[in-house]
């Protein structure tokens, strides 16, 4: 006598086997659900990182100039290096878009102090990556306007904000 699987025995594996399969889709839509939620939350942060420090950066500063090679504030808000906790020393702020070829670089601050000649502490600390361009625009006069548009333009979205620079 041949041994072999009924109707209803098949029957039954293809249904076991499609639910399986069903719960299978369903927890990998969630997990790339969950992964881009996070990636969000990720580049808020970062948004939120370069945007907390130009604004720092432009609340003490005193004049700033924009040019190709970036903006540069100069005033009392520098950043000490080993702490990273403000200070009150006269500092010069310099952020500027460094990249290879046509690719997205990366946003650097470039800090030295000005009150020391013979030991300006020059430092520079990466503020974001995959940045396309820094855009600071502020109203033409002498001095340092009440409000700067700031325009960073990422690989994936444009952020955009007014920052005051007086309190």
């Amino acid at each position: 006598m041949k041994r072999a699987f009924t109707l209803i025995e098949m029957l039954v594996a293809t249904m076991l086997v499609a639910m399986l399969m069903g719960a299978v889709s369903l927890a990998v839509g969630g997990l790339a659900r969950d992964e881009r939620a996070i990636a969000k939350r990720q580049n808020v942060a970062r948004d939120e990182r370069v945007l907390d420090l130009l604004r720092w950066d432009l609340l003490n500063a005193k004049s700033m100039s924009v040019g190709r090679d970036g903006v540069t504030l100069i005033g009392h808000g520098g950043i000490d290096r080993g702490k990273m906790t403000a200070t009150v020393r006269p500092s010069w702020v310099v952020y500027r878009v460094a990249r290879r070829g046509e690719r997205a670089g990366v946003l650097l601050r470039e800090q030295n102090y000005r009150d020391d000649t013979v030991r300006p502490e020059r430092w520079s600390e990466i503020v974001a990556v995959g940045v396309r361009r820094l855009d600071v625009v502020a109203a033409p006069g002498a001095g340092l306007p009440e409000k700067v548009r700031v325009r960073v333009a990422f690989e994936d979205r444009v952020v955009d904000q007014v920052i005051r620079t007086r309190s």
